[in-house]
């Protein structure tokens, strides 16, 4: 049978134990809160406005041209090398 005092330190070790579960839980709950909060900042940050800024239909455009600029040197420098080859071979 326990004494008096090893129930209270089992009591209180119970409440403590409770007490830091309770805390994790709450810190748990604030991150998930605090990184909600972030995303929904994160995401209102560019708002709409409804009107649509030019300037970055043209940044846009820009980006695509370079993108199809880079493609075709690349088919370029592919086709140019091959008929380099085909030709050596033919000389051979």
């Amino acid at each position: 049978m326990k004494t008096h005092n090893e129930l209270c330190i089992n009591c209180l070790r119970n409440k403590l134990l409770f007490n830091v579960d309770m805390l994790k839980e709450k810190i748990i709950i604030s991150d998930k809160e605090n990184m909600l909060a972030l995303n929904l900042s994160k995401t209102n940050v560019k708002k709409s406005s409804g009107r649509v800024d030019i300037n970055d239909l043209l940044a846009r455009v820009r980006d695509e041209k370079n993108k199809e600029n880079k493609l075709n040197f690349i088919f370029f420098g592919i086709f140019a090398a091959l008929i380099l080859i085909v030709g050596t071979i033919l000389a051979i």
